[in-house]
């Protein structure tokens, strides 16, 4: 609006809350479109690293969002690093800087200690935008003072050698409320990592505790795009219309409410549990799971083991949920060999009820799956 329409908005507009309020609603986006579009920027990073590349400046300010649609586009590939050929010829930008740069940036450039951008940076600040964009907050910036010499020192220290996860599962001296410098912090952090689904808390943990200091102890691009894609799976949309997130992860085993708004769910809804097949017959739990939700959406990776999503999939439609007449389905488009939970072959636009404990079988090919119903509320 105003003097900034049309103009491009670096991603620290749809973070910051008052940056946000300057964007109209209908762009600001919702969970669902921020995970999509984090799981493309992976993508993108996945396949530079594949052809053993780094970006070596990944940062709000070079990366494009719409989290409207899903979409992103990573920029600035002219600074690229390829390993024994071109170095990195940018430290990066602050706040996405990877520790091991800052701590070492007093070292002479020849010094064998001195850190430079690579892949392992890279993964650093991959982890820092993901956080940001999914929860609205920096992963390292809390309450803790580590120098009182100088802004400067206290930034170089807070984001270097002494940078401390603020939602550390164990070091609290980072986390928001812990300290009285700043009355504005919240006196929890709400919502948390565990919100998100053990997927995706599991890869923060990774990168902001074991990671953080270790940087071959970080995630990889293709763990984050598995992490988003199965979370992606878990997803639950909100009763509440006016929800600003629109979408929640469901959580296994808890009574399920919304973070962003508070609201529960409309009524049961099923859950199903994906079991693979190590010898045929034999079905073993995946620990992977599917929120059904009305209009869900069913593909070669739901229903095959071997198949992941990426941007190799084949995305052709083979099954999906639908909710009617008080009862919910599961209607057949393109499988081959769907079972019903009592052992009857389920033809293509035809369907199957989905009932509790109904187990179906997706797939009677050797990687094919078996779906297990529970339901939730």
């Amino acid at each position: 609006t105003g003097r900034f329409k049309g103009k491009d908005k670096e991603s620290t507009w749809f973070t910051k809350p008052k940056l946000r309020k300057m964007i109209p609603n209908g762009e600001v986006g919702h969970f669902l479109g921020f995970l999509m579009l984090c799981r493309r920027m992976a993508m993108g990073l996945q396949k530079m690293h594949m052809t053993g590349l780094a970006h070596s400046d990944l940062s709000n300010k070079n990366v494009l969002i719409d989290p409207k649609n899903g979409l992103c586009q990573v920029l600035d590939i002219d600074s690229l690093v390829v390993p024994g050929i071109f170095s990195a010829d940018v430290v990066g930008t602050p706040g996405y800087i990877a520790p091991e740069i800052i701590r070492t940036t007093n070292l002479a450039t020849n010094d064998p200690k001195r850190e430079f951008p690579c892949n392992w940076t890279d993964l650093h600040s991959l982890s820092v935008l993901i956080y940001e964009y999914l929860l609205k907050r920096h992963p390292l910036r809390g309450p803790k003072v580590n120098s009182t010499a100088s802004a400067e020192e206290d930034e170089r220290l807070s984001m270097g050698e002494r940078a401390v996860f603020i939602e550390h599962p164990t070091d609290k001296s980072n986390r928001p409320g812990a300290s009285s410098r700043d009355p504005s912090w919240k006196r929890e952090l709400d919502p948390c990592i565990s919100a998100l689904g053990p997927h995706l808390e599991k890869c923060f943990l990774k990168s902001f505790v074991d990671g953080l200091h270790k940087p071959r102890s970080r995630p990889t691009a293709t763990m984050w795009v598995d992490a988003l894609a199965r979370t992606l799976d878990l997803l639950v949309p909100c009763s509440n219309q006016a929800c600003e997130g629109k979408w929640f992860v469901y959580l296994d085993g808890k009574k399920q409410k919304c973070p962003w708004c508070g609201k529960k769910p409309f009524g049961p809804f099923p859950v199903v549990d994906l079991h693979f097949a190590p010898r045929p017959g034999q079905y073993r739990n995946e620990g992977r799971q599917i929120v059904c939700h009305n209009e869900k959406k069913l593909h070669e990776w739901h229903i095959l083991s071997n198949k992941r999503m990426d941007e190799y999939s084949d995305t052709t439609l083979l099954g999906d949920i639908q909710f009617h007449q008080g009862h919910w389905l599961l209607i057949n488009r393109d499988l081959n060999s769907l079972v019903s939970d009592g052992g009857n072959p389920v033809p293509k636009g035809q369907a199957t009820k989905l009932k509790e404990g109904a187990e179906i079988i997706l797939s009677k090919s050797e990687k094919g799956r078996l779906a297990v119903v529970k339901f939730v509320s």
